[in-house]
């Protein structure tokens, strides 16, 4: 039986997605440009939008109920909030200088 073959690549250094890639592989996502740089910024809109959208959740989780919980999880959607509202800007920026 042949088995099947998996062409992965490390991150590179100046990997901006560490949360689905956990520093190790390759997600492809292109938040750090190295496919295609005039894409970054909307590939990172795109990723912080997704983000926000499985943190919210997680403020009504009951498994997520200690105070300290509660406040990460605020932390971690304010600053996704702040992302989305700065790439936003960066992407309109670039659209409009193309």
């Amino acid at each position: 039986m042949i088995g099947a073959t998996y062409f992965d690549q490390q991150v590179d250094k100046h990997c901006w997605n560490l949360y689905d890639s956990y520093g190790e592989i390759c997600v492809k996502c292109n938040c750090c440009g190295g496919f295609d740089k005039e894409t970054m910024y909307t590939s990172r809109l795109r990723t912080v939008r997704r983000w926000l959208k499985e943190w919210q959740p997680k403020l009504t989780d009951p498994g997520f109920q200690t105070a300290i919980q509660q406040k990460n999880i605020r932390l971690d959607i304010r600053r996704c909030q702040r992302q989305i509202a700065y790439y936003k800007r960066k992407v309109k920026a670039v659209k409009v200088t193309a």
